[in-house]
């Protein structure tokens, strides 16, 4: 499971950000968050909640949009990656992709802006590596990177790669790289029970 502060129900404004995940992908209603905007539009109307998720994005380009955020706004945040930055065989687009320093130097960074009041990090999931090139091997130290990094940043985390890496494939849409209605359904569900603080 996660590993996660004691607190109550936010009534702070929520930030997505991430990358395709985020913003949507392989979700028949619209991605995970999408889902928490309906369910919380509709209980709370007054509660503002932004997604930020761009796809296709790395870690770097999250970074140029995470330093514009008004440091004085209070809001709570869930950030999720995904595996744009992580090297993959037959790449059409290598120079996109970041090394594992790089990575961490622009993580650290992109933890530091987009901390929020209450600041919630899910891991990447492991992705299909026959239809994406993408070694298990080498996502896994990317995310254990990313996850030993926003530890040290003090965010509540929730290890999605590890809760369902056994039976991922369950929740993987047809290219293996994005999570399939299912898969949103319950990144919506374990989000929403961080959210409301229990």
């Amino acid at each position: 499971m996660w590993r996660m502060s004691s607190v109550a129900t936010s009534t702070y404004p929520l930030i997505g950000f991430g990358a395709s995940t985020v913003e949507g992908t392989g979700d028949s209603q619209g991605g995970f968050f999408k889902r928490l905007q309906e369910k919380y539009g509709i209980e709370q109307p007054a509660l503002q909640l932004a997604n930020e998720g761009r796809g296709g994005e790395t870690v770097y380009q999250m970074l140029k949009r995470a330093v514009k955020l008004d440091p004085a706004r209070k809001f709570d945040v869930v950030v999720l990656l995904g595996c744009n930055d992580v090297p993959r065989a037959n790449d059409a687009t290598p120079d996109t992709r970041s090394a594992k320093d790089d990575y961490a130097r622009y993580l650290a960074s992109l933890f530091y802006y987009l901390k929020g009041r209450r600041s919630l990090f899910v891991t990447s999931f492991l992705v299909s590596e026959k239809l994406t090139g993408i070694s298990a091997e080498l996502l896994g130290e990317y995310v254990g990177l990313a996850r030993s990094l926003a530890y040290s940043s003090h965010f509540d985390i929730w290890d999605l790669y590890g809760e369902t890496r056994a039976h991922v494939s369950q929740y993987w849409s047809e290219d293996g790289l994005h999570f399939n209605d299912a898969g949103h359904a319950l990144i919506a569900e374990k989000v929403a029970a961080w959210y409301e603080g229990r």
